[in-house]
């Protein structure tokens, strides 16, 4: 939570530490939703996540989750300078 307060991306409020996005913050969000929606979507980040877990429970070789990801990013990247 640190970069994304530190990067101005959104403000904490209250004392339930509430984020709210800043207008820097919500154009970054619109700007990779018009570039690749799945960029801010909730499930690609979520896959990671339990890929992690799955690396730490011993259930998935660590080399391969970090391979597959570095595919998926390296494709959206190559798709977007393609595009721009």
């Amino acid at each position: 939570m640190a970069n994304i307060c530190d990067r101005e991306y959104v403000t904490v409020v209250g004392q339930n530490r509430r984020l709210i996005p800043t207008d820097l913050g919500s154009a970054l969000v619109h700007a990779y939703a018009d570039i690749d929606g799945e960029l801010v979507a909730p499930n690609l980040r979520s896959s990671i996540e339990r890929s992690v877990e799955l690396i730490a429970k011993g259930e998935l070789e660590k080399d391969h989750v970090l391979n597959s990801v570095l595919e998926l990013f390296k494709n959206k990247y190559l798709y977007f300078v393609s595009k721009v």
